[in-house]
């Protein structure tokens, strides 16, 4: 449920603002779509191991506007996201290596609106190249990690920066449902990971790493409304 209900509520405000579009200078559409994101590719690296996740996908609310008219449209917004992924290492001593992430965040984005069909007409086709920088909040657990051949937990419960490009084919039927085809890459980075004795260690802290960065290439697909 916590992950739907920020965007819900923020497509709700977003609609109900649509009266409003009129009065905004040089402001000429909006288009709000729900997103689900899945990975081609999606690597971790916390400083003592390299890895991917075994699966992973991401939710997100965009909100685009376009400005200006003609078959080039500059375009900018912000975003809002979830992720969920779940990451099955090697065995070790009958114990498997494991672990669980979270992040949720927003960031803006910018980019072009290029009309592949002439703006207005009843069935739209663009492709919409893009980039964007974000914020996120992120939780880690990971459970029996072997590291020098001993087993380890590790813990982040902090901020993450992200920066990522893309580019959507964007499908509008009636000029109002919006149907987005996309995909792109990312770069994420995270603050400190703790790293705490295993199983034998009671949980006991034995240091800390700088590092937890990771990159992404992903697809996406979403549905929305275009004003």
């Amino acid at each position: 449920m916590r992950r739907f209900l920020v965007p819900v509520l923020m497509s709700a405000g977003s609609i109900t603002s649509v009266a409003a579009l009129d009065s905004i200078p040089g402001l000429t559409g909006l288009s709000v779509t729900l997103d689900a994101i899945g990975y081609a590719s999606q690597e971790f690296d916390v400083g003592y191991r390299s890895e991917d996740w075994s699966s992973g996908i991401r939710y997100e609310l965009n909100v685009i506007t376009r400005m200006e008219s003609g078959r080039v449209q500059p375009s900018g917004g912000f975003y809002l996201f979830y992720e969920d992924r779940d990451w099955k290492g090697q065995m070790f001593q009958g114990t498997q290596e494991r672990a669980q992430y979270e992040c949720w965040g927003f960031g803006l984005q910018g980019g072009a609106t290029l009309h592949l069909i002439e703006p207005g007409k009843a069935l739209g086709l663009a492709l919409v190249p893009y980039a964007r920088g974000g914020l996120g909040f992120q939780d880690l657990e990971a459970q029996d990690v072997v590291i020098d051949g001993d087993r380890y937990d590790l813990s982040a419960d902090s901020g993450r920066l992200e920066l990522a490009a893309g580019v959507d084919l964007r499908l509008t039927v009636a000029r109002r449902l919006e149907v987005v085809f996309g995909g792109g890459v990312d770069y994420w980075s995270g603050a400190d990971v703790a790293v705490y004795a295993g199983t034998g260690g009671g949980g006991v802290a034995v240091g800390s790493n700088n590092t937890f960065t990771g990159t992404d290439a992903w697809v996406r697909f979403g549905l929305g409304l275009s004003f």
